[in-house]
């Protein structure tokens, strides 16, 4: 396909685009005009001693909102602000995660992750990434990026890749 270089300004007038990334050497189909800042998805969750606790988790030995259940539940949270935006066969992949978790919560309670999208710069996503209990109190907050990805060539690069990482060289 054709190429070319695309300033911000003018990302909306092309339906594809050259990536970097070295699993994906070929064009992958990105609508630029329908992911925006300010784009928003929500995700919720009770706390549960056998699914998402930090005991049940092994990230700790409470029964308490364990941090990687949180961080699931903001990128869930991510996922669903792109969901309506993303082209038929693309989806997201976390990139990278910056968060605190601020506040311990018990079994029995609903948490809800809120992302918005602050920043798209060409296919990487940014969002601003909150958690709250029932009661409104912030249990964690932070950073969150995803890339947009054509999911069949995705897949087909990793299997095709070195190595159970999907990166050349040692694993």
């Amino acid at each position: 396909g054709n190429f070319a270089v695309l300033c911000v300004a003018d990302m909306h007038r092309f339906s594809r685009v050259a990536c970097s990334n070295s699993f994906l050497k070929t064009a992958v189909p990105f609508r630029w005009a329908s992911i925006s800042t300010g784009l928003k998805g929500e995700a919720d969750t009770i706390v549960e001693t056998n699914r998402n606790t930090a005991r049940h988790l092994k990230s700790g030995n409470m029964d308490v909102f364990a941090t990687p259940a949180m961080i699931a539940l903001m990128e869930e949270a991510a996922c669903t602000a792109l969901k309506i935006s993303l082209s038929e066969g693309e989806t997201t992949v976390g990139t990278a995660i910056s968060v605190t978790h601020d506040r311990a919560t018990q079994v029995g309670v609903t948490v809800r992750a809120a992302a918005e999208v602050t920043s798209v710069e060409g296919r990487r996503i940014t969002f601003a990434v909150k958690a709250v209990d029932e009661t409104g109190a912030v249990v964690g907050q932070g950073t969150h990026a995803r890339a947009v990805v054509n999911t069949s060539r995705f897949l087909a690069a990793l299997a095709a890749s070195d190595g159970p990482t999907g990166r050349p060289g040692p694993n």
